[in-house]
């Protein structure tokens, strides 16, 4: 549960970074993330 909170603030941290970006594109490193993490940690 520590790391997901720490995931998340990571996550965010690198929205900050690169929110010039294209938004969709933000949006599809997000769900990137979260398919990867479902994929390593299985449905919690």
């Amino acid at each position: 549960m520590i790391f997901m909170l720490i995931h998340l603030k990571i996550l965010m941290e690198i929205g900050l970074i690169i929110k010039n970006l294209n938004q969709m594109t933000m949006i599809d490193i997000i769900k990137n993330n979260i398919y990867q993490m479902i994929c390593m940690y299985g449905p919690i």
